[in-house]
């Protein structure tokens, strides 16, 4: 997913062209990415035995000294790929870097300080995109800003969900999440009241005649109307199967808005 976030966030911006910069930048998201996901599956050991115990490490699948040099070993692919493309690149991958190694060992200890931490790791692919494109109008409207945004928010929703799924394996590991304490309600409430606020913008490119309709349609009826019905019925009855499903949804819905992003792109 970060691998296509970073070719979405070229392709939206001025001058794109898929060339060997974007390659190396996808392949360096990619490596990063998955670097952090190790070392956060390393981390969660404990917790996962109980809350995913059929995952790989906790389910014997691959034990963490081989899990911990595979994370090395594609940790290494991403910041040679990410210097090769360029300065700017190779400070964002640095960033990035640093920020999820923090978040995995401190940050996510931290009720929605961590959950904000991965909503910026979330949107800075798409960033990284347009810098590897053409930096100087990365920044432009409405190029990688855009999905950047979306992710970030997208993100930090989708954290407070999984806090909630995970409570008992966190409760047992000692780590400490938002549901636990505000409560189990009152965090489907927050998320729900922060995707309205994404609802908005979404919305925002519609009304700024951005996109193509071909990005209204999929945007509206695929990621704002069932994924906001979802997080209300979560908020109103947080049922394991409700949060399970809204869990689910918010990965089918993020893959409907990048797609989205895709096929609006106006020429």
């Amino acid at each position: 997913m970060a691998g296509i976030a970073v070719w979405i966030g070229a392709y939206l911006t001025p001058g794109y062209a898929l060339n060997l910069h974007v390659i190396l930048a996808a392949l360096a998201a990619f490596g990063v990415a998955a670097a952090a996901n190790i070392q956060n599956d390393i981390i969660d050991y404990q917790a996962d035995l109980i809350a995913h115990p059929d995952r790989v490490l906790p389910s014997g699948q691959l034990s963490s000294s081989a899990a911990l040099s595979l994370a090395a070993l594609v940790l290494a692919l991403g910041l040679v790929c990410t210097a090769l493309v360029g300065p700017a690149t190779a400070i964002a991958a640095g960033f990035a870097t640093a920020l999820l190694a923090v978040y995995n060992t401190y940050l996510k200890r931290i009720p929605l300080i961590g959950n904000v931490a991965i909503g910026l790791a979330g949107g800075l692919p798409f960033l990284v995109g347009g810098l590897a494109t053409n930096a100087p109008n990365t920044l432009d409207l409405p190029g990688p800003v855009v999905p950047a945004v979306f992710a970030v928010s997208f993100h930090i929703v989708r954290e407070i969900v999984k806090d909630i799924q995970d409570i008992d394996g966190d409760r047992a590991a000692g780590v400490v999440t938002m549901p636990q304490v505000i409560g189990v309600r009152a965090s489907a409430g927050l998320a729900l009241a922060l995707f309205v606020l994404l609802d908005l913008q979404i919305l925002v490119p519609v009304y700024k005649d951005w996109f193509r309709i071909s990005y209204s349609i999929p945007a509206i009826l695929g990621v704002i109307l069932p994924l906001t019905a979802s997080l209300i019925a979560v908020a109103v009855n947080p049922t394991e199967l409700r949060i399970r499903w809204c869990a689910t949804g918010l990965k089918i819905g993020m893959v409907i808005g990048m797609l989205a992003l895709v096929i609006g792109r106006r020429s």
